[in-house]
C-alpha cells in the first residue's frame, strides 16, 4: 500500500499538493508518485522530502543574493528537503530517499521549501517572496501557497527579484520599470523587433541572447 513504511522502507510513497507530509524517522521508498503537474520548459520551485537522480530537466541551486537580483547555480542531483528552482523538460518530469530541512541563506534572504500547504504566508515580519509567471520573485505575504514548493524570504526592498541563473539573468532587471508598461523591443544590433509590449511579457517566446529594453541591455 502507498505510504506503508515497513522498518525503513516503503513500496511506494504517494505525495500531492494537498496533503501534509510528516515523517518521524528516515525511509527508502522503492517508487515514488507525485502528483504534480508542471509546465514544460518554465521554471518552477521545488522543495520534496526525497533525492533523486532521476528528473527530467533541470535543478538549480539559491547561492546569494543582492540588491535586486536573485543568483542561482545548476545543482547535478535533487537532494531530499532542499528547495531548489527547476526548469522541468516534460510535465510529469520524475523517484528516492529523506534527510533534514535545508535553509539557504545569503546577504539576508533565504530560500527555503514547505512541505505543508497554506492559506496564508509570512515569515515574522520579513518579506515573503514566490516565483511568478514572469520568471521573477515576487511580493506574496498573505497568499496561500501548496505543498513542496520552495520560497524566499527576508530584508530585501525590492518589489521584483531577477533570477539570474549559472550567472546569466533570466529576464528584465530593472526592478523601477514598471511591468505593465508597453515597451519596444530591440536586438542587440539595434533593429526593432517588437512594438509597445508589456515589459513583464516582453521577451516570451524569444529565443536566447541580448535585447534591449528601455534603453537597458536585457539577457534571455
Amino acid at each position: 500500500a502507498a505510504n506503508a513504511i515497513v522498518g525503513t522502507n516503503a513500496k511506494e510513497l504517494a505525495l500531492n499538493d494537498t496533503l501534509t507530509f510528516v515523517s518521524p524517522k528516515a525511509f527508502t521508498a522503492e517508487a515514488v508518485n507525485y502528483s504534480r503537474e508542471f509546465e514544460a520548459d518554465s521554471y518552477a520551485t521545488l522543495f520534496l522530502p526525497f533525492g533523486t537522480e532521476k528528473f527530467d530537466g533541470e535543478a538549480y541551486k539559491f547561492v546569494k543574493a543582492d540588491s535586486e537580483k536573485l543568483y542561482f547555480e545548476t545543482a547535478k542531483q535533487l537532494e531530499a528537503l532542499t528547495p531548489y528552482l527547476v526548469k522541468p523538460l516534460s510535465a510529469k518530469p520524475f523517484a528516492n530517499a529523506a534527510a533534514e530541512v535545508v535553509k539557504v541563506t545569503n546577504n539576508g534572504m533565504t530560500f527555503a521549501g514547505v512541505l505543508t500547504a497554506a492559506d496564508s504566508l509570512n515569515a515574522e515580519g520579513e518579506k515573503v517572496f514566490a516565483l511568478n509567471a514572469d520568471n521573477a520573485f515576487a511580493p506574496v505575504n498573505d497568499k496561500a501557497c501548496a505543498a513542496f514548493r520552495a520560497i524566499m524570504f527576508g530584508n530585501s526592498k525590492a518589489e521584483v527579484l531577477t533570477l539570474v541563473i549559472d550567472n546569466k539573468v533570466t529576464g528584465i532587471v530593472d526592478a523601477s520599470l514598471d511591468f505593465n508598461k508597453l515597451v519596444d523591443v530591440y536586438n542587440i544590433e539595434g533593429k526593432l523587433i517588437r512594438s509597445r509590449v508589456a515589459a513583464a511579457s516582453a521577451l516570451n517566446g524569444l529565443g536566447s541572447g541580448i535585447y534591449i529594453i528601455n534603453g537597458k541591455k536585457v539577457i534571455k
